[in-house]
């Protein structure tokens, strides 16, 4: 427990003699006892001899001072005037004033004030922190989506630098398939000018000649296929040097749809030598055939058909339902594949043929 100073007033605790700031002594000490006057036999010491003329001073009898005396002045005025057989008894310190009520008002306002300060200082430092949080989470997601923005654009300028590229590969395939189609349009062509060569008269004739002396047909077919009856031979003399004409329609047994690319191939009865064309996209053919005396075989021929091949005839195939085409087709192909053409003049033939599926 602490305790104060009567000197000075500075804390001090119970256990201390001295005080630490003034050397202030708690405990007075006991004057020692006066034996030197009841003693005789002390022996007396004179001073020396240059001092031996001094006169000695005796205090006055009005300043002579006891023991009590003595403890009142030492402890001051704070202490208690009495210092009974060696016990010391510190002095009571008086209370503190009370506090009076406007001081009381006073510091409840100042803390009231400093805890809405405080509170207003953490509901701003609280704003301010969020709208830093905000802050960077907005620059984050700005990051992210330029981020995302950048990737998707250059996805997408891959892609279109792949589908370009595929484009060009895709350009550049038709390009060639094209080239390859053409040279082989060009082959074929060459091909067909080839055989139209083998068909025209040593004077290059092409068309039909003026007038033409057209065998009419012995009974009508009915329909736009069939053939005119015309005969294979002539009584009258060949005109030897001029050419006959043959005209013709190539056609599907089962579909009735008129075949293109089909070769037809006429074989000189006389020399053996061979004269061939090829059928238009409507199936259609014409032929110039030197008159030679003797006449024509002729052989029609495609790959996605049989070699032999059905004349058509009165009644023809048109008329026919196709189970009946269907179910004859063997029995007439067995017969077919033996037509002979001769004139001993100018003259149109006019025949249409019919192939029946492989």
């Amino acid at each position: 427990m602490l305790d104060r100073c009567p000197g000075c007033a500075h804390e001090v605790s119970d256990t201390a003699e001295v005080c630490p700031e003034c050397g202030f002594k708690f405990i007075a000490d006991a004057p020692p006892a006066n034996t030197h006057g009841a003693e005789d036999n002390d022996p007396i010491l004179d001073p020396p001899a240059s001092l031996s003329d001094d006169p000695v001073l005796d205090p006055p009898a009005s300043q002579e001072f006891d023991n009590d005396d003595l403890l009142a002045i030492q402890t001051g005025s704070g202490l208690p005037s009495t210092y009974e057989h060696d016990t010391y008894e510190p002095p009571k310190r008086p209370d503190p004033p009370a506090k009076s009520q406007a001081t009381i008002f006073v510091v409840a306002g100042l803390c009231i004030a400093a805890m809405a300060l405080s509170s207003v200082f953490i509901k701003h430092q609280k704003a301010e922190k969020a709208r830093l949080e905000a802050e960077a989470k907005t620059a984050a997601e700005a990051d992210a989506a330029k981020a995302r923005m950048a990737a998707e654009r250059a996805a997408a300028e891959q892609a279109a630098s792949l589908a370009k590229a595929a484009e060009q590969e895709r350009l550049a395939l038709a390009a060639a398939q094209a080239a390859e189609e053409e040279k082989a349009e060009l082959r074929e062509s060459r091909k067909r000018k080839h055989r139209s060569a083998l068909l025209d008269t040593p004077q290059r004739r092409r068309g039909l000649p003026e007038d033409p002396a057209v065998i009419a047909a012995a009974q009508d077919s009915g329909g736009g296929f069939g053939g005119f009856e015309v005969p294979t031979t002539d009584s009258a003399a060949p005109e030897f040097g001029k050419d006959f004409r043959v005209k013709g329609t190539v056609y599907d047994l089962f579909t009735m749809k008129p075949i293109g690319e089909v070769d037809v191939v006429f074989s000189d009865l006389q020399s053996g030598k061979q004269l061939a064309t090829v059928t238009d996209d409507s199936g259609g053919f014409i032929a110039h055939l030197p008159i030679n005396g003797k006449g024509y075989t002729m052989k029609i021929r495609h790959s996605g058909y049989e070699p032999n091949y059905l004349e058509d005839s009165a009644p023809s195939f048109k008329t026919l339902p196709i189970d009946q085409r269907k179910s004859q087709a063997g029995e007439w192909m067995r017969a077919g594949g033996k037509t002979t053409l001769n004139s001993n003049k100018k003259t149109l033939i006019r025949r249409d043929f019919a192939l029946i599926p492989k």
